[in-house]
């Protein structure tokens, strides 16, 4: 099926509409040379075509439509703040219960260096952020604010490997990690974890149309459509305009006969 936007169809039946008047003037002007240049067709008027006014009915089949969502992040920051902090703890405590095979989880599994009142402060801008709990709000701010919410990996990828080494650096859990975590695991489920949950408070915040998708196949628009996939734009053309037919020569004072059309 051959898809074109709309704009491009109906814009393409006018074009040609007007390509057809210029060849009518070319003509129409090559004609009026010759009365010109006549004895007796130089006292005619020259013919010209004319259209005062067309009527156009295009019958157009949808083929389908192009769309622009808009998306926003609705994740409050605290709670953004107390999920990532949970993941961080979880990832402290499988540390150290593989350190000391310990199996008891501590109480509470919390993010216990952010204080509470701090996700009201705004992050820190300077060079970056210095501490875990700036690179954690900077990453809310960023998915509050980014306009590509569609495909967030990247800069979520990016913003937890800052936030999880800032964060072993303040634990002290730097050699512990790369001890009980070589390949990276843990970070690896947490960064899935995370993804899945900063995608799950992901909602279309509107929907609009950029195009409409027409076919222009004629015999599909006849044999392949039903009332619901084909419409009908109806067109109306007026020709507008008036005809010179002397020019006065402001510095002679000369009058200047031109040829009249018909």
């Amino acid at each position: 099926m051959s898809e074109i936007t709309l704009s491009d169809y109906t814009g393409y039946i006018f074009r040609e509409l007007i390509k057809a008047r210029q060849m009518s003037d070319e003509y129409a002007r090559q004609v009026a040379l010759t009365y010109a240049q006549d004895p007796v067709l130089q006292h005619f008027t020259a013919p010209r075509f004319k259209i005062p006014k067309m009527e156009l009915t295009i019958p157009v089949l949808i083929a389908g439509a192009r769309y622009t969502s808009t998306l926003r992040f609705t994740m409050p920051v605290r709670t953004f703040v107390d999920f990532i902090g949970g993941k961080l703890a979880s990832i402290e405590y499988a540390l150290r219960a593989a350190a000391s095979r310990i199996l008891i989880r501590p109480d509470p599994v919390r993010l216990q260096f952010l204080p509470r009142d701090m996700a009201a402060e705004p992050a820190s801008r300077g060079d970056g952020p210095q501490t875990s709990a700036e690179a954690i709000k900077l990453l809310h701010e960023a998915l509050l604010t980014s306009n590509d919410l569609g495909h967030p990996e990247g800069m979520v990828s990016y913003a937890w490997g800052t936030i999880l080494q800032l964060w072993l650096s303040e634990r002290k859990l730097v050699e512990l990690y790369h001890k009980h975590s070589p390949n990276n695991e843990l970070s690896k489920q947490a960064y899935t974890e995370i993804l899945a949950g900063i995608k799950g408070a992901i909602v279309v915040d509107k929907v609009g149309i950029d195009n409409l998708l027409v076919d222009p196949e004629t015999n599909l628009i006849k044999n392949g459509s039903d009332a619901t996939s084909v419409f009908t734009i109806k067109a109306e053309m007026i020709e507008e305009g008036f005809f010179v037919r002397a020019v006065r020569d402001d510095t002679t004072g000369e009058v200047t006969q031109v040829v009249e059309f018909e």
